[in-house]
């Protein structure tokens, strides 16, 4: 399994682009994490394998009908382990998702 960070540039909020990735690595089997930025860029972190890369990347390149994907970067991001597919919420860290995850369960 690989780990990228990837940061995607455009018109990327408030068109569905979170629900998109969320959906599309949920049928490729991919596990990770997808966040807005405060810059206006999407986050995405993606543990998937070799031959699921090339098809993620155009995915994510392509996004969903409203969006305007301008460019996608990506970075190793090896030793981050991430869970299940889920949004994060804006300026949320991964250390925060799990903690908010955590209570959440607990309550229930």
């Amino acid at each position: 399994m690989l780990t990228y960070r990837y940061l995607i540039k455009g018109v990327v909020q408030g068109v569905g682009y979170r629900h998109f990735v969320v959906k599309m690595a949920n049928q490729l089997g991919i596990k990770g994490t997808v966040r807005n930025l405060s810059t206006g860029e999407v986050e995405v972190y993606a543990s998937l394998s070799e031959e699921r890369v090339r098809i993620f990347e155009n995915l994510l390149q392509e996004g969903p009908f409203l969006s305007r994907v301008e460019e996608v970067l990506r970075e190793s991001a090896e030793g981050v382990g991430p869970v299940s597919y889920t949004h994060l919420r804006a300026h949320e860290t991964v250390l925060d998702l799990v903690c908010r995850l955590l209570l959440e369960k607990k309550k229930q």
